[in-house]
């Protein structure tokens, strides 16, 4: 199949494509794969069989960019108007041990090259290349498992015994194309992730539940996620039902990669001795298990006094895996009240400064409650306080 319009309507690689002389240039993996499916990317993966420092160097002198990172492995990662470029060497990869990261050797052939890639819907590419611009190069057949057989497939046995993480973005790839699963994933492949993923890094692992936390299915991948038990090696695992990440997605309405952690949550009892979290992870980590053992009281008084200092994430998570629906409209409470009247004004109406905290969980109450509105109310409510 040729795919020349890919190329000649796109000016980064209409110039790439006039660059080739001499060289051999791919557009690869998800950059391609987004095209064939009509999708938006902002990524551009660019493969080079030949010498990658001279492709760099005419790209930053003739394009233009910024380049961010250059390494010895015959990797570029150039920054241009708001898209990022790869252009990389043609390689190869073994795997020493299983989950070690790969040891790379550089390639002259892009079929190597794709041979090293996690899935066959990854594994294609399109000539940039003069005399067969815009061919689709398809060794694994990735052109019908994404449109015929509506298919996940690794390319090789033991996919995910050399790299784990695969699975999590099985996982991404899956929901979020609408594939199936081949059945060498669910019989071979992810008990072979669960073997190895005690061993890898927590940073890989989060890095890859920030990413899903960004995607617009983040929910039911999640869910999936669970389901496989690919974080039960990082805590104690927690029977939170599925519509919990439902809710929890309805209410956290941006995609961030932040809102990684209260999904994880959902799924796992993390232990807040994992290295790479920051202090305030840590700090939601140890109160989230803290609050878990609690019993949770029904009056909203109670409520406001228990988590009073908590961040606010802890009530709708506990909320959500206990059926608490209270704590849910609670997290909504602390998000939209505000009290107007300041502590100056408190003081000087003579309520004691022990005395002040008190008060503040009361007016915080009735004003979640509706009893009162507005900063008059606040302050007829400050004189019947005193009276």
């Amino acid at each position: 199949m040729i795919f020349r319009d890919f190329v000649l309507k796109d000016p980064l690689l209409r110039f790439l494509h006039h660059l080739s002389n001499g060289y051999k240039l791919y557009a690869v993996g998800g950059i391609v794969r987004d095209y064939l499916l009509g999708r938006k990317s902002l990524d551009y993966d660019i493969v080079v069989v030949g010498n990658f420092r001279d492709i760099v160097n005419e790209f930053l002198k003739k394009y233009g960019g910024k380049l961010i990172q250059i390494t010895e492995f015959g990797t570029a990662k150039i920054k241009l108007d708001g898209i990022v470029v790869d252009i990389a060497r043609a390689r190869k990869e073994s795997y020493p041990e299983p989950g070690s990261l790969p040891v790379v050797k550089p390639s002259n052939n892009i079929f190597e090259d794709l041979k090293r890639r996690d899935f066959t819907i990854n594994a294609m590419a399109i000539s940039l290349n003069l005399n067969d611009v815009g061919r689709l190069i398809d060794p694994f057949s990735g052109y019908e498992d994404l449109f015929e057989r509506k298919l996940l497939r690794v390319l090789k046995d033991r996919s995910f015994y050399d790299d784990p993480t695969r699975a999590f973005r099985g996982v991404r790839y899956k929901n979020r194309f609408e594939l199936q699963y081949e059945n060498r994933i669910l019989k071979q492949e992810i008990p072979f992730a669960l073997e190895i993923l005690p061993r890898i890094s927590f940073a890989r692992v989060r890095n890859e539940l920030e990413r899903t936390a960004i995607e617009e299915k983040r929910a039911d991948m999640f869910k999936e996620i669970k389901r496989f038990g690919l974080l039960d090696h990082l805590g104690e695992r927690l029977d939170a039902p599925d519509t919990s990440f439902d809710r929890l997605d309805e209410i956290l309405t941006d995609l961030s990669s932040e809102h990684w952690l209260p999904f994880t949550l959902l799924v796992v009892q993390l232990r807040e001795d994992l290295p790479d979290l920051k202090r305030h992870e840590k700090h939601v980590i140890k109160t989230f298990r803290e609050f878990l053992k609690r019993e949770i009281p029904d009056d909203p008084i109670k409520i406001h006094e228990m988590f009073y200092n908590v961040d606010e994430i802890i009530p709708l998570l506990i909320g959500l895996i206990k059926g608490k629906e209270i704590l849910v409209d609670y997290y909504h409470a602390r998000k939209q009240v505000k009290i107007h009247v300041s502590g100056d004004v408190l003081v000087s109406s003579g309520i004691r400064k022990e005395n002040i905290r008190r008060f503040l969980i009361e007016l915080f109450v009735k004003k979640w409650l509706g009893e009162i509105k507005s900063k008059d109310e606040e302050l007829n409510f400050i004189k019947k306080w005193t009276s």
